[in-house]
């Protein structure tokens, strides 16, 4: 399965057959700290949505104008997504001030730990 044709979002499909990621567990959340105007909304059940992903858990706003942040597994990749509400054209890339959609792999931690750090420019 190392050919990556066939991937949407946490499902393979392909003529051989078809795999995927529908759930999560034992995940456990170290927050050393947060941004005063965001809150982390962690879904009670792990379920893949009609898009194929996986999502993990929210950075949701206290403010209208501020964005909002999903977090997902990526199955292909082996690793957490950041998207960003409203969509920006520049996040995916981390360029013009934006940076967190792939974050960056905590080697201090057993297993699948990540650090998340997400930056947006105001416009």
């Amino acid at each position: 399965m190392n050919d990556k044709r066939g991937w949407k979002g946490s499902r393979y499909q392909d003529k051989g057959g078809s795999q995927a990621a529908t759930k999560t567990f034992n995940i456990k959340i170290e927050l050393n700290s947060l941004n005063p105007q965001y809150e982390l909304e962690i879904p009670k059940e792990y379920t893949i949505n009609e898009q194929g992903l996986l999502l993990v858990g929210k950075l949701i706003p206290k403010q209208p104008s501020l964005p909002q942040f999903s977090l997902r597994w990526d199955e292909k990749g082996n690793h957490l997504n950041v998207d960003i509400k409203p969509q920006e054209k520049d996040w995916e890339g981390e360029t013009k001030g934006y940076k967190g959609h792939q974050p960056q792999k905590a080697d201090q931690y057993p297993g699948r730990a990540f650090l998340l750090i997400c930056e947006f420019s105001r416009k």
